[in-house]
């Protein structure tokens, strides 16, 4: 029995059998972590993009009929190489003008994919435009576009489940005072 004490061949194998699990954990949580923060981010930088090019329409609007699924296809352009489809992302744009009175009210909105924003996600991003709340605004209106990804890890998706990201991104029109509806 005193020489099965002394004896430490195979305590190498025995550790790192034991220590394998937890790494293996920790290394596919850090992979998981960072697929959900590429899904994020892709999905705030798709929204800004989008809006920028809805900005910088002309009067005559889009070049043309397909303008609007142009730019469903470029937030799906820019979500890759994370999973996306004609329905996902889902891509809302909104033109806001300011009436007589000074206050924001929707003039168009268009929206394409399987998860649209909702009438109150829409009204909260008027609400909360930040050129658009203030009475003596000069501004004659304002692009809000929101796009929403939901995505499923790759990596243990089956316990997180899929994660809706909301984005939304506000423009000013650059060569008109209104963009006309492009849907």
């Amino acid at each position: 029995m005193s020489s099965f004490r002394r004896n430490q061949s195979g305590i190498a194998a025995t550790e790192f059998a034991m220590v394998l699990p937890i790494m293996l954990a920790f290394w596919l949580g850090m992979a998981q972590l960072m697929q959900l923060s590429m899904a994020s981010a892709k999905t705030t930088m798709a929204a800004q993009s989008v809006a920028d090019l809805v900005a910088r329409y002309t009067a005559g609007g889009f070049a043309n009929a397909s303008g609007f699924a142009d730019l469903l296809t470029a937030a799906g352009t820019i979500i890759a190489p994370l999973p996306n489809s004609s329905s996902n992302p889902s891509l809302s744009v909104v033109s806001v003008t300011l009436n007589a009175s000074g206050v924001p009210t929707q003039a168009w909105q268009c929206t394409a994919g399987a998860n649209p924003p909702t009438a109150a996600q829409v009204t909260a991003a008027i609400n909360g435009s930040p050129a658009l709340t203030t009475s003596n605004s000069t501004l004659g209106s304002m692009i809000i576009v929101t796009v929403v990804y939901s995505y499923t890890p790759n990596i243990t998706g089956a316990i997180l489940g899929s994660q809706t990201y909301t984005a939304t991104a506000y423009s000013i029109p650059r060569t008109v005072v209104s963009v006309p509806r492009p849907c």
